[in-house]
Formats: structure tokens, C-alpha cells, sequence
């Protein structure tokens, strides 16, 4: 008899244990629950981010930063065959007499505003603008961001769909040579020759600020030092005398450059939209 009334002591004692548990992990999810999104994820182990960057909370067009490397991969690669296909007709297009060439193959031209190779590099600088608005999306909601370093990607899409408007009709050499002849008029032909300065030290600027803030992740941080490097050597490429014979050489160098930084922009911010949509 005393063995039994032991073992249902015992009994009782661990229902009451149990139920007591049960309690306070009630009261825990409900203290939980009246937290803010902040408070709740910046308890959990290893998250940075609060609950207002869950996908739940985002829209659609989040989705479409890429987040495997095999997408990457094969958007880079695409990207970077059609524009060695763009020089490439330019190349035979510069070849072949211009009196029997037809109206539509100007198109070809890399000189022209409003050519197709124009056309592709702008698209390339509003895609890198639409990812930067995504990555804004994302990035400031980060819990342990006291510095507000997120807000560079407030206006990098502005600063690319310049470019991408600057590329596509050159619209910036009008501008800048319209200053300088208001500023000077017996002067504007010399400020509209400073415009690849003002171009390079205005993308320095932008390129340092925005390698602050991607250089966690390496691959990004290579992908825009080779676009800046690509920046620099087309400017300088293009302000090389040469007779007009090899003029054709001079505006194929600097294009290649030029577009293939676009290029190497995109990449970047593609890569580190990746780093911030898996943390």
C-alpha cells in the first residue's frame, strides 16, 4: 500500500510539473506575440533582419533577385555574348563601303545616339537600377544597421537610370555643352571637352560609396572595381589622336569597354542582391 500511494504521488507531482510547463510556454508565445516584429526576430539566434523583410511582407518583384548562381552564371554569360555579337557587326560594319550599306544597318553604329548597342547598355543600367530598388526593399530592415548605410540604395537607381538615359541618347554631352556655353560662351567648346572628367570623378564618388556598403560580399566588391576599371580605360581610350583611318579601332576599344562595364554594374549589384535576399 505504501509503494501505491508513492507512485501516485508521483503521478500527480508530474502532471502538475507538466501543466505548469504548459503555462509558461503560453505565456511566453503570448509575451512573444506583443513584441514588435523587431524585438521577436532580433531574439532569434543569427538574424539580422526584422519581420517586415519576410517574403510574406514583400511583394512579387522580389523574386527576382536571383538567388542561385547557376541563374547568375547564365545571365552574365548571355548578356556578354550579345554585346561581343553588337561589336562584332560593328566591326564588319565599319569594313564594308558606306554607299552600299542600307539605311537600317546605321543602327549598328556605336557612335550614334540611339543605336542598338546603346539601346542594350541602357537596358543593362535599368536592370542594375531595378535590383538596387529591390535590394533597398530588403536592406533596410536590418535590425543592426545604426548608420542607416541602406539608404546609398535610395539613390543608386537614380544615379544608373541617369546613365542609362546618358547612354542611350547622350543626352549628357548636350548638357554639358550647353553649360559651358551659357557659363562661357568663347569658352563652351573647353567645357564641353571636360565632360570624361566630370564623368570619371562623378562615378568615383559613387563607386566608392557604393563599394562601402558591398563589401561583405567579394564578389561584388570585384565586379564593380572591374566596371570602374572599365569606366577609366574607355575615357582614355577615347581621347587618343588618331588618324581617321583607325578611328573605327579607337571607338570599338572604347565601346567594349564602356559596355561591358554596364555589364560588370549589373553583375555586381546582382551578386550582392543574392548575399542580401539569403541573409
Amino acid at each position: 500500500m505504501g509503494l501505491r500511494r508513492v507512485a501516485a504521488g508521483d503521478q500527480r507531482r508530474r502532471r502538475v510539473l507538466i501543466e505548469e510547463s504548459l503555462n509558461l510556454v503560453g505565456e511566453a508565445a503570448e509575451s512573444d506575440r506583443e513584441r514588435p516584429p523587431v524585438a521577436r526576430l532580433a531574439l532569434a539566434e543569427g538574424t539580422s533582419y526584422s519581420e517586415a523583410a519576410s517574403l510574406e511582407c514583400q511583394s512579387p518583384s522580389v523574386i527576382v533577385l536571383a538567388s542561385r548562381p547557376f541563374t547568375l552564371t547564365v545571365a552574365a554569360l548571355s548578356a556578354l555574348v550579345l554585346l561581343v555579337g553588337l561589336l562584332a557587326a560593328y566591326a564588319q560594319w565599319g569594313l564594308w563601303p558606306q554607299g552600299s550599306l542600307p539605311a537600317l544597318l546605321l543602327a549598328l553604329d556605336l557612335q550614334r545616339p540611339g543605336s542598338l548597342a546603346g539601346w542594350i547598355g541602357s537596358l543593362l543600367l535599368v536592370a542594375a537600377a531595378f535590383q538596387s530598388f529591390q535590394i533597398y526593399r530588403l536592406r533596410r530592415h536590418k535590425t543592426d544597421d545604426y548608420r542607416g548605410r541602406y539608404r546609398v540604395w535610395a539613390w543608386i537607381p537614380l544615379v544608373l537610370l541617369a546613365m542609362a538615359a546618358g547612354q542611350a541618347t547622350g543626352v549628357h554631352r548636350d548638357l554639358i555643352g550647353l553649360t559651358g556655353a551659357l557659363l562661357a560662351p568663347k569658352t563652351g567648346s573647353v567645357h564641353a571637352a571636360t565632360w570624361p572628367l566630370l564623368a570619371a570623378v562623378s562615378w568615383l564618388v559613387v563607386a566608392v560609396r557604393l563599394g562601402l556598403e558591398i563589401r561583405v560580399s567579394r564578389w561584388a566588391t570585384a565586379f564593380l572595381a572591374m566596371a570602374t576599371f572599365g569606366y577609366a580605360a574607355g575615357l582614355v581610350i577615347a581621347q587618343i589622336p588618331v588618324q581617321p583611318i583607325s578611328q573605327m579601332l579607337i571607338v570599338l576599344g572604347s565601346s567594349a569597354f564602356r559596355l561591358t562595364s554596364h555589364l560588370g554594374v549589373l553583375v555586381s549589384v546582382l551578386v550582392f542582391g543574392r548575399h542580401v535576399y539569403l541573409d
